[in-house]
């Protein structure tokens, strides 16, 4: 049952509201192992990844096919680099104005993500936890196959 504070206060309370959400969500990394998985339990949840894990059979996960010999120095520069990318920036226009998630950014991240309509998400720097931000609640929608 949700307190005065409007927080979700257990498990059943936060599988419903993302079962019931209508943002879309996008885990953006190198690969997708940090959040495999969450696309199950997640409505509108997906991967966008450099390395092809899965060998191009995962539903769930988006990679860009073009792309030659990279030197990349951080995190952050491989998902700096997807968001720049034309087939990422063409997906996450196709699925519309959503959250990032990243494990890594930095300024340009945060800057390239304004640019193409994109929220952060991730986890806050001072908090032993992820914040799930509850400014309204997810559209009602029936729960997907």
């Amino acid at each position: 049952m949700r307190r005065g504070n409007n927080r979700l206060s257990t498990l059943s309370e936060i599988y419903a509201y993302f079962r019931k959400n209508q943002t879309p969500i996008t885990f953006l990394s190198p690969t997708p192992y940090n959040l495999l998985g969450l696309g199950r339990w997640i409505n509108k949840f997906e991967h966008v990844n450099y390395f092809d894990s899965f060998d191009g059979t995962h539903p769930k996960i988006t990679l860009p096919r073009e792309h030659g010999p990279h030197e990349f120095r951080s995190i952050e520069d491989v998902n700096n680099y997807l968001m720049r990318h034309k087939e990422v920036r063409a997906h996450l226009k196709k699925r519309g104005a959503g959250k990032l998630l990243l494990v890594m950014f930095d300024e340009a991240t945060e800057d390239i993500a304004r640019e193409l309509g994109q929220g952060l998400r991730c986890r806050p720097q001072s908090s032993g936890g992820i914040s799930i931000p509850r400014s309204s609640p997810p559209s009602s929608a029936t729960t997907p196959a």
